[in-house]
């Protein structure tokens, strides 16, 4: 009997929810939420919906309003639409390059957050363009944009390209002081939407730089935050040779250790990368397969070259996505309290080493 009534309670409210009976037809669905700079100090917000009815020839409505918050903008979009607007299902929340630049976004996404019926999950786009480009991108032979959008960060992330930064993700990394925020940003390029890379902010919430997708990769790297395999593909010198010649390579396997320490007020970060690697491509002047202890090298110090460039251009824009002062903090908690209010200045100043090691485990099918 009390098995029966739970079932009964259960499917209930699976099919009335806790508030009620809730009406496809009568109910607009946001997909995405795009945020961009308005006139008069105010934000333009564009949101994309799915329409339901049978007789609508186009699947996909798009409005937008102007307004001075979001909570503002919801009650301007409910007018505008012909059911009561929810967010519960949203897969993609966008603000444009140039509203990050001068606005600390986390502020304005305060009632995303403070609402319970709303999802956590959406991803966080920057986007390098104009709002008003996306409201007739209709192209046939794509799913809605908001499904769209998501298909492509999610697939440059598959790639290890780009990241995927939910609502959720960018809330942690804006509230922890060792850490700064970072979202997938995308743009239109030859007449079509692209992921570019990773555009990172800085503890105010405001858009400082782009990463483009190769040193997207080597940030996860850094931070081992990867799945298998990495593509890479490294232009490298070769003495004697007049032109650099290009290997593209799988990183099938890493090991990324980082060692702590603290001494006389200053922090040191010793980062120990190993990297078994598989050869897909090679335009080299020498063979792969004979001269390994050769290619292994070469590979080594360009690995070396390119992970240590990208972190110094965070280290310069004080930037720390990587991560290490959670380690810092776990393992030094008495200096690192001392610093941790300006936790990305004392990250610019610390003595950081690098060293990688590589080993070459296939070279496909070519011996000769």
């Amino acid at each position: 009997m009390k098995k029966l009534t739970v079932l009964f309670i259960l499917s209930f409210l699976f099919l009335n929810g806790c508030g009620g009976q809730l009406y496809l037809e009568k109910t607009t669905i946001a997909l995405m939420l795009g945020i961009g700079t308005g006139e008069e100090e105010r934000y333009r917000v564009l949101q994309t919906s799915p329409v339901f009815k049978e007789e609508a020839e186009k699947k996909t409505r798009t409005f937008t309003v102007e307004a001075s918050t979001l909570r503002e903008a919801r009650k301007k979009l409910d007018s505008k639409t012909d059911g009561n607007v929810v967010f519960g299902k949203m897969q993609v929340v966008l603000v444009t390059r140039d509203l990050l630049k001068n606005t600390d976004i986390y502020e304005q996404l305060d009632t995303l957050y403070r609402d319970p019926k709303n999802t956590v999950t959406a991803y966080m786009v920057c986007y390098n363009g104009d709002l008003s480009d996306l409201v007739n991108y209709n192209p046939p032979d794509i799913p809605r944009l908001a499904t769209h959008i998501k298909r492509l960060v999610s697939t440059t992330r598959e790639n290890e390209s780009t990241v995927a930064t939910t609502l959720e993700i960018f809330r942690r990394l804006y509230l922890d002081k060792v850490l700064t925020p970072f979202m997938a940003e995308i743009q239109f390029k030859d007449g079509d939407l692209k992921t570019m890379g990773i555009a990172l902010l800085n503890k105010d919430g405001r858009y400082v730089l782009s990463l483009n997708k190769h040193e997207s990769s080597l940030i996860l790297i850094l931070r081992d935050d990867i799945n298998y395999p990495v593509p890479l593909t490294l232009s490298i010198e070769s003495s004697g040779e007049q032109k650099p010649g290009n290997i593209s390579l799988d990183v099938i396997d890493l090991n990324r250790k980082v060692k702590t320490s603290h001494q006389d007020g200053s922090f040191s970060f010793d980062i120990q990368v190993k990297m078994d690697v598989n050869i897909t491509e090679s335009h080299l002047p020498f063979n792969t397969y004979k001269d390994k202890e050769k290619t292994e090298k070469l590979i080594q110090q360009k690995m070396e070259e390119k992970l240590t460039g990208v972190l110094n251009k965070l280290r310069e824009n004080e930037l720390t996505p990587l991560g290490f002062g959670l380690q810092a903090r776990a393992q030094h908690y008495k200096e690192f309290k001392k610093v941790e209010d300006r936790w990305q200045e004392v990250f610019k100043e610390a003595d950081i080493n690098i060293d990688v090691e590589v080993e070459v485990q296939n070279n496909g099918t070519l011996s000769y």
